[in-house]
């Protein structure tokens, strides 16, 4: 059950990427390549260092945040991975800086 519930968590993280950057993270890729790519770690084109960033995510204290929630959730040893109340904590705490941005 621990496994599946890691592996959810990474599906979320993914869905966030793409929420983040407009892009399907590691678009064109097969399956099994994502897969390599989650386990060695390496972040999908859009969240890297020196990617050109969509708006939004220009602000070096956002995209941190961002990031650090995608690479946990993704995280390649799946018993590292967040439990999903830790990454909602973490969403919740991200739309308050968020907040504090805007006022």
């Amino acid at each position: 059950a621990a496994i599946l519930a890691a592996v959810d968590v990474c599906a979320l993280g993914r869905v966030l990427n793409e929420a983040a950057t407009g892009r399907e993270p590691w678009e064109g890729a097969p399956v099994g390549g994502v897969a390599r790519f989650v386990q060695r770690g390496e972040l999908p084109p859009g969240l890297r260092d020196g990617d050109a960033y969509p708006a939004g995510m220009e602000r070096a204290e956002v995209r941190a945040a961002v990031l650090a929630v995608v690479r946990g959730c993704c995280h390649g040893d799946w018993q590292r991975r967040p439990a999903a109340e830790q990454v909602v904590g973490e969403l919740e705490a991200l739309a308050e800086q968020l907040a504090d941005l805007r006022a």
